[in-house]
């Protein structure tokens, strides 16, 4: 509790012995020093950065439309690595509101569909609310469609026909454009997909719906389309079954870091054809796979893991490179074993009229990609001052405002150093004004002495040893008197 007191009233005697104008700084400074602290805690605790909307991962023109708008909102301090979008964490209602007021969140499903029964008001006519919900329900296929494995854009655009009276001219239609990944094409596995997907939201037959690949072809689903190998049955069933081996086998050799599978399939069977009309094509397929043929890649290194597994040494030092001979042996005892492996998931045919292998393994060389260079001390340490410029800032500017503090509230050294006065008093150089300045303090010995006194110190000093001296040798101390007297006459 002491201690307390003492420093209330040393802060307080500070405070009284400054000018208005000098308590007027000091407080500023203090409010800087206050304020940077402030927001060097906040930033600790909630300070740094986060990805927005939960790490959501944004599509390119998800990306564009929130980029417009936090620029119209006049922020700016984001970074988009990605497919992610990071901003400081203490803004993240600031980023979100942003992306809101400019129509920038990703939607989902359905949230076009409730807006367009939602928003009509009591004066909207009958057309002009089909006309939103056809515009909604387009929208809507359209961000499913996205979705989709492989596909970054879609639109999706539907005519029905119209009714007059007991008649309906025309037919109903649909065309969806699709913009794959990069420069890839549709895959054309998709293709019947969309269709289905499309044709059951508005009410059409699959060969009704155009699908277009912005990077390839289109599929009319029409005559014209009859060409491709959608329509085939024999290609299709084939795919099919390759896709199943192939998924099969690779799951089965998932222990081989790298391996590749690729299935052949050869099918038997017949198509037999039922009635078509100018839109429907349907057939009826009884294929079944007739021989199976596995194709396997391993890649070199699997082997030499294998010979470090098995040669490893007891004191976990590193063994020493493996040979060509080893690494031969333990290739052809893993090609037996895949072999003997995959071979159990195939048919098994009649090898007497063919006696080609069923199952190939062969081993390819995988060249170790090339590790990119560090970054530069320098780029480091210049992204490490932009990503903490604004904790910098602060620490910067509460040092200063501390420094400034501690040299106005420091009390100033005295005037006079105290050593003088005794050579002074030893030799007994002196005046008048030397003597005045002794009884001077003498006036105002009983006040209160104040440390933060800005009254010169060394007159004060020389009273007291000169009383001092009187003490211990009363001769001396009148020598002295006598010549200040005689100098005084």
């Amino acid at each position: 509790m002491d201690l307390l007191n003492k420093a209330y009233l040393q802060l307080t005697d500070v405070v009284r012995s400054m000018s208005p104008g000098t308590r007027l700084t000091a407080g500023a400074l203090l409010a800087v020093v206050v304020a940077s602290l402030a927001y060097l805690c906040n930033h600790s605790i909630v300070g740094g950065e986060a990805y927005l909307l939960q790490g959501h991962q944004f599509t390119t023109s998800e990306i564009e439309a929130a980029q417009a708008a936090l620029g119209e909102a006049g922020l700016n301090d984001y970074e988009i690595e990605g497919n992610q979008i990071r901003v400081p964490r203490a803004l993240k209602g600031k980023y979100t509101a942003a992306l809101a007021d400019g129509d920038a969140m990703p939607l989902h499903f359905g949230t076009l569909l409730t807006d367009a029964t939602t928003k009509p008001g009591p004066f909207t006519s009958r057309p002009q609310i089909d006309a939103m919900n056809k515009i909604a329900l387009e929208r809507t296929l359209a961000d499913t469609i996205r979705w989709m494995k492989g596909i970054e854009k879609a639109a999706v655009l539907y005519h029905l026909p119209k009714k007059t009276g007991f008649r309906t001219e025309g037919r109903a239609t649909a065309m969806v454009t699709v913009v794959p990944r990069g420069t890839r094409e549709l895959d054309e596995g998709q293709v019947p997909k969309i269709r289905d997907l499309v044709a059951a939201a508005i009410g059409v037959e699959p060969v009704d719906v155009t699908v277009v690949d912005a990077n390839g072809r289109s599929y009319s689903g029409g005559k014209n389309d009859s060409a491709s190998a959608l329509n085939d049955p024999y290609f299709t069933r084939k795919k099919s079954y390759e896709d199943d081996y192939e998924n099969k086998i690779r799951k089965a050799l998932s222990y081989v870091p790298g391996v590749t599978v690729t299935a052949h399939v050869e099918l038997e069977g017949q198509v037999s054809v039922g009635e078509r009309d100018a839109r429907l094509h349907a057939a009826a397929t009884s294929f079944t796979p007739k021989r199976v043929t596995i194709s396997v890649g391993v890649p070199d290194s699997y082997y030499e893991e294998i010979w470090r597994k098995t040669h490893s040494t007891l004191d976990g030092r590193e063994p020493a490179k493996p040979g060509n001979k080893s690494l031969e042996q333990i290739e052809r005892t893993e090609k037996t074993k895949i072999q003997a492996f995959v071979s159990q998931s195939i048919p098994q045919p009649d090898m007497t009229s063919d006696v080609r292998p069923l199952v190939t393994v062969t081993t390819f060389a995988r060249l170790p990609a090339a590790d990119l260079p560090p970054p530069a001390t320098t780029d480091r340490a210049l992204a490490w001052l932009v990503s903490h410029r604004n904790a910098l800032g602060a620490i910067s500017l509460m040092s200063l405002g501390l420094f400034i503090l501690r040299s106005m509230v420091r009390p100033r050294p005295a005037d006079g150093p105290a050593s003088a006065a005794p050579s002074s008093l030893a030799t007994g150089k002196g005046n008048l004004g030397e003597s005045a300045a002794v009884d001077k303090p003498a006036v105002s010995a009983t006040k209160p002495s104040n440390r933060f006194n800005r009254k010169p110190a060394g007159a004060r000093l020389q009273r007291e040893e000169f009383a001092e001296m009187v003490r211990d040798d009363p001769e001396s101390a009148a020598k002295i008197l006598r010549r200040w007297i005689g100098s005084a006459g």
